[in-house]
């Protein structure tokens, strides 16, 4: 290898761009790059003498230069390959000062008047007018800072030079809508005010800040074998410490060592977009978006995430809680935006019900009747809050079963103060759950009262005496209606009054029976108006369940944790098998009891007869005796006879009265096996319920808030639907579809973002449909999240190849128009 200058005065670079380099640096710059490039010279030295001697790269180059990376070794021993000690140096030249703002603005006039001007002719331009030499990285840097940077090579079916292709164009109205309602901003500043105050508790409980954790890895920070240790189950473990609940692992958390505690805002936002836009670039899981339309990720949020980071922010997400303020700033955004779209009635009305998802897994964990398979399995239930024109304001998620009687008077007590003393929720409309008399009395008796509407079992009206009826009146479709007062009671026997509006079907004459209650006065509430409450149950709350799961797949599940808690069904059925068992074993020792006394009074009995029939033998003997010795009869001889006769008599009393005690010994043997039997069944039954007396709880946190995301998602579009597309008559899932994929291109000026999709032959009557709604959103002047104003437009149609058919409609897209 060539020597090194031995003293920084005696050395001089040989190649001729390191000697332009070396002239335009100062001295203690000369002499950095002389004491690094020496380091280097030490590093390559000792390394290439390592390897001659037979050790492998990677063991010579811990010894000689740990922490080091290879690839870094290999450049310097390449760079020296080629230019020898010159190589070894720093050829980067220093730092120039910044560009002039007439230069700037220069470039700037260039690119717009000339969007296809080349960077190498601004380069010329400004040199030759302006006397700044400048490179093509310093021009592509100002033009890309600028927004007038172009990708690489030309846009794809582009007609214009510096416009950029837009796979999901639609999705700009739902932009457009996120920036005039401010939602996304909310939320985003929801997560930031989680974040701090979960960093300010980390401090005030855990004191100055931990460092890093960084066992377990290599010198580059590289993950070992011996990382994933920390995760493995124990034979005494119930459930591995990667599985377990987020309850059990927050507190071991320190929200300073979080990755989001230390971000900017505005990375949050885009990460916080990610999450929001990700149900409709993947499958559901975070290994959807690796599918070759996740690039799609970066055109919704402004960067192309990987699973693995997104994961990472919903993880310390779910460990600091936000889910539950995300829904109240849910709640209290989307009741102040949507007040127009219903009067003053519906407002006040609120639409409970709850919705079911299966979670499949093998474990035993606390399940509920999951309606879309039909079964009892492992799943949470959501119980939702819809105002009275369809909106889902809240969605409260639960592991397991959770009865609305018993779940609503709570949440409707934390809904209102989330609101804040709104009128959502004076009327309260629930399905037939809400049979329960303690249930609706308490809504009337509540603080604020509250009326409310609900179906009625058949069984409930059976029998009773409907009063004050009026006379039935038409319905819909042709069916029938009328009120009446009805009496019922509680266990305790109070009596309850509630109206009863009987709906009688005109095709079958069957008879629907809804309750309501009497703050609904008869003055105000007709029974077509009540009739009208619970049957838009439909399309103001089963419908938006419908279309949110389909559009955004709503009844997938988030998280996986679980947690070992007390089953109180089987603790129940426990203690009541633990008295059950009690009683067995009290009833089954009075019948051994029993049993051992007929035992041993058949016995005796037995004892006695033998003797008997002993006796009757030897009378019967002894009589013989005498006749064949030819005595006459005489005192002796008669005594025996009248024994013999009395034995006669005795031994047959005893027969029947031994067949009776044997009867009654098995009698009682039998019923004791019975019992023995039942006391058996018993235990095995509660050796079977101390097996699942803990049960696993599903965790709910990562759940909640894609539910968040997901109805935020699904509002967005209905705002666009209602407020820029004229309340059109199309479903979420049609507009995400038809309408938010359609391909566009996007130009920029300092003012605009000139967006025009791309004609679809497809689907003439969304293309027509939104081309009749261009005008009316371009005089909107629709806010961006880039400050630009939202500009529209159209592709027009191409040339029919052949005349339409005779049967085609006159004006596509009139079926999406509200008439």
């Amino acid at each position: 290898m060539d020597s090194f200058c031995s003293t920084f005065e005696s050395f001089e670079p040989t190649h001729p761009e390191l000697a332009r380099v070396w002239q335009a640096l100062g001295e203690p710059a000369r002499r950095q790059r002389y004491t690094d490039a020496r380091q280097r010279y030490a590093v390559v030295k000792l390394m290439v003498a390592s390897m001659k001697s037979g050790k492998a790269e990677r063991h010579a180059l811990r010894e000689v230069a740990p922490g080091t990376p290879r690839s870094t070794w290999r450049r310097w021993k390449r760079r020296y390959d080629e230019h020898g000690i010159d190589g070894l140096f720093d050829w980067r030249r220093p730092a120039r000062s910044p560009v002039p703002d007439a230069v700037k603005e220069a470039i700037y006039t260039l690119r717009r008047a000339d969007p296809s001007k080349q960077v190498e002719d601004i380069v010329a331009h400004v040199k030759e007018h302006h006397g700044c030499g400048i490179s093509k990285t310093t021009v592509r840097r100002i033009l890309h800072k600028a927004g007038l940077a172009r990708r690489r090579g030309a846009p794809a079916r582009s007609k214009q030079c510096g416009e950029q292709r837009l796979e999901l164009g639609g999705m700009k109205l739902v932009e457009a809508a996120a920036e005039a309602t401010g939602y996304v901003d909310a939320l985003v500043d929801g997560v930031v005010e989680q974040l701090d105050e979960a960093v300010r508790q980390a401090a005030a409980l855990h004191g100055p800040a931990p460092k890093a954790d960084t066992s377990d890895r290599d010198a580059l920070g590289r993950f070992t074998e011996t990382y994933s240790d920390r995760y493995k189950k124990e034979e005494t473990d119930e459930i591995g410490p990667g599985f377990a609940s987020v309850e059990e692992k927050r507190p071991q958390k320190d929200a300073r060592l979080f990755h989001a505690s230390g971000a900017r805002r505005d990375t949050i936002k885009r990460k916080t977009e990610a999450l929001f836009y990700s149900p409709l670039v993947g499958s559901g899981r975070w290994d959807g978006i690796r599918v070759p339309r996740g690039y799609l990720l970066g055109e919704l949020c402004g960067y192309e995430y990987m699973p693995s980071t997104l994961d990472q922010f919903t993880r310390e997400l779910k460990y600091v809680g936000v889910s539950d303020h995300l829904w109240e700033i849910h709640a209290r955004k989307w009741l102040e935006q949507t007040a127009s779209w219903g009067d003053a009635t519906q407002m006040a009305v609120l639409y409970i019900d709850e919705t079911t998802k299966p979670v499949w897994t093998e474990l035993y964990a606390e399940s509920t009747r999951v309606s879309n398979v039909g079964r009892v399995m492992p799943g949470i239930e959501v119980v939702s809050f819809n105002t009275g024109y369809g909106v889902p304001l809240w969605m409260v998620t639960a592991s397991g079963r959770n009865p609305l009687v018993k779940a609503v008077p709570k949440l409707l007590g934390e809904l209102q103060n989330k609101l804040g003393g709104s009128e959502v929720g004076r009327i309260v409309v629930i399905d037939a759950e809400a049979n329960s008399i303690p249930f609706l009395r308490g809504l009337e008796d509540g603080e604020p009262q509250r009326g409310w509407v609900t179906r009625l079992k058949s069984s409930w009206v059976a029998g009773k005496r409907i009063f004050n009826r009026n006379n039935y009146r038409s319905y819909r479709s042709g069916d029938r209606v009328r009120m009446g007062v009805c009496d019922f009671q509680d266990r305790d026997k109070n009596p309850f009054r509630m109206r009863v509006v009987e709906v009688e079907r005109r095709t079958t004459g069957e008879v629907t029976y809804l309750g309501a209650s009497m703050l609904l006065g008869q003055d105000t509430w007709s029974a077509t108006q009540i009739a009208d409450l619970y049957f838009e149950r439909w399309p103001a709350q089963e419908s938006v369940f419908r279309s949110i799961n389909q559009a955004v797949g709503f009844k997938d599940v988030h998280g996986y944790g679980k947690n070992l808690v007390d089953n109180v069904t089987v603790v129940t059925k426990l203690d009541e098998l633990e008295a059950k068992i009690q009683r067995q074993e009290e009833r089954l020792d009075k019948a051994q009891d029993a049993q051992q006394q007929a035992s041993e009074r058949l016995r005796q009995a037995t004892q006695q007869q033998r003797r008997k029939e002993r006796r009757q033998e030897t009378v019967a003997r002894q009589l013989k005796g005498r006749a064949e010795e030819g005595k006459t009869i005489a005192s002796k001889t008669a005594q025996l006879i009248e024994e013999q006769q009395q034995l006669s008599v005795g031994i047959a009393g005893g027969a029947k009265a031994i067949e009776k005690l044997k009867a009654t010994e098995q009698e009682a043997t039998r019923k004791a096996d019975k019992i023995d039997g039942a006391l058996e069944r018993y235990k095995d039954e509660r050796e079977v319920l101390e097996s699942r007396r803990r049960v696993f709880r599903h965790d709910v946190e990562l759940d909640s808030l894609f539910s968040v995301m997901k109805v935020g998602l699904t509002l967005l579009v209905t705002y666009v639907l209602k407020e820029y597309l004229g309340r059109a008559r199309m479903d979420v899932a049609t507009f995400l579809e038809r309408v938010a994929t359609l391909p566009a291109r996007v130009r920029y000026t300092p003012e605009l973002e000139i967006v025009t999709f791309e004609y679809n032959h497809r689907d003439p009557d969304v293309m027509a449909f939104l081309s009749e709604h261009i005008e009316g959103m371009n005089a909107k002047k629709l806010r961006m999240k880039s400050g630009r104003i939202l500009r529209l437009a159209v592709d027009p149609a191409p040339a029919p190849r052949r005349p339409p058919p005779p049967n085609r409609r006159t004006n596509p897209g009139d079926r999406f128009r509200n008439n």
